[in-house]
């Protein structure tokens, strides 16, 4: 009886089922792998024709996906483990390294689906579009919105900086609302701060870009100008923030006490409606933010800054020794007008003045927890941390993180500024 002839494509094929095996029970790093690293575990004499051949040969075919079967570089698993690869930052690599160049660098989720097989366009849609929710890439790999719609590039091939900072904008307001409190809706100057501080006009440039249109919305002119996401609109328009910024922009220095229809002018025309439905609102609620207040002018309520009318700082009693800087004896909490200070020359003064004591308090070494600052300014946290950013933008202070954060207390955490992810606590001044 004549024996059946062997078939090299079909032995070479259950060894490369073998080592993927092997490969997925080292865990780890070992798996997935790509086409180009089989010859190494299945034997170095093995060609890529030959390998290509094994791939295609029934029944071992169906053990294995391959994202492309013409490119070394691309990745395979055991079919069961289509799932695993089509969320592996390896396939991701894989399809964006066949696209992206110099010249092109971002590529739509369209064409970089369309880098993988059929057996597995589906689930690494599904693997894109559960990142892009998450915004969680692999390292080298990077996301931002163009003309509306989700892209790709890898780092080393960047997009130029005016399509880049669109998107990097509307992500620091997601972040910025997901935080909530006075970081929300941001300022223009905060949001300049935070992503160009070298070059703040170019985030004004960056609101007037046209992927944005739709996505953000700017309350009125000028670096004061609150910001926030398009959703959000209604939030802003009712936001302590637009108010006074508004008050802020129309006021003349012969004219500060100004009526509703003379505030909303420096607001957006789009918004204009809404704000003064808002202000009419916040006057018949008796709630207006804190450094406004309203006066009566012929029957007609007019709202003035209460800078505009205090005059001189009203000194409030020395506090009690319970309020006095712990292990500091005689460092009392400096003066403060009842409504805020009265400008910003009056608050770095005082700080200076302050964080003076306290150096010396704490033997010179010029750095000063913002626990301590705070207790000797009491001013109300936004206008606290909006003159301190002032002084930083000046080049008077910097701030430095809170080493071994999770050691840290209730109240040194709530003292401490949070930019990127850092907890900001000490001050130090700049010599």
């Amino acid at each position: 009886m004549a024996r059946s002839k062997a078939d090299p494509a079909a032995a070479l094929a259950a060894r490369i089922i073998q080592a993927l095996e092997e490969q997925r029970n080292r865990g780890a790093g070992a798996y997935p792998l790509t086409l180009a690293q089989l010859p190494a575990l299945v034997g170095a004499e093995t060609t890529p024709a030959q390998i290509a051949k094994a791939l295609g040969r029934k029944p071992f075919a169906a053990r294995l996906v391959v994202a492309d079967k013409k490119t070394p570089d691309s990745p395979l698993v055991l079919a069961e483990d289509a799932a695993v690869l089509a969320d592996s930052p390896l396939l991701l690599r894989f399809a964006l390294n066949g696209l992206c160049t110099a010249a092109k660098p971002l590529q739509p989720f369209s064409k970089v689906e369309g880098r993988v097989g059929k057996p597995l366009k589906a689930a690494f849609a599904a693997a894109l579009r559960r990142r892009w929710e998450a915004n969680s890439w692999p390292s080298g790999v990077a996301a931002l919105a163009a003309n509306g719609k989700p892209h790709l590039y890898l780092e080393a091939y960047p997009p130029p900086p005016e399509t880049v900072l669109p998107a990097r904008l509307v992500r620091a307001l997601q972040a910025r609302k997901e935080r909530g409190g006075a970081a929300y809706p941001a300022t223009l100057r905060d949001l300049a701060e935070e992503l160009a501080p070298a070059a703040p006009q170019t985030v004004a440039a960056a609101l007037a870009h046209r992927s944005l249109k739709g996505e953000v919305v700017v309350g009125m002119a000028g670096t004061d100008a609150p910001v926030a996401l398009a959703a959000d609109v209604v939030l802003l328009t009712d936001s302590p923030a637009l108010l006074t910024a508004a008050l802020t922009a129309a006021r003349k220095p012969d004219n500060q006490a100004l009526p509703p229809k003379d505030i909303k002018k420096a607001v957006g025309k789009t918004l204009q409606a809404a704000f003064e439905r808002s202000l009419r609102a916040r006057l018949e609620s008796n709630s207006l933010p804190d450094g406004v207040v309203c006066l009566r002018i012929k029957k007609t309520p007019h709202l003035v800054l209460w800078q505009d009318i205090a005059g001189a700082p009203q000194v409030r009693p020395a506090p009690p020794a319970s309020q006095i800087a712990p292990g500091l004896p005689g460092v009392a909490p400096a003066p403060r007008q009842a409504g805020g200070y009265t400008d910003g020359a009056s608050f770095a003064r005082l700080f200076d003045e302050a964080f003076a004591r306290l150096d010396r308090a704490r033997g010179g070494n010029n750095l000063v927890s913002l626990v301590e600052l705070r207790r000797a300014l009491p001013a109300e946290r936004s206008a606290f941390d909006q003159e301190l950013k002032r002084l930083r933008r000046e080049g008077l202070y910097s701030l430095a993180a809170a080493e071994g954060r999770h050691g840290l207390g209730d109240e040194e955490r709530q003292a401490a500024l949070i930019e990127d992810g850092t907890l900001l606590l000490f001050v130090s001044r700049r010599l």
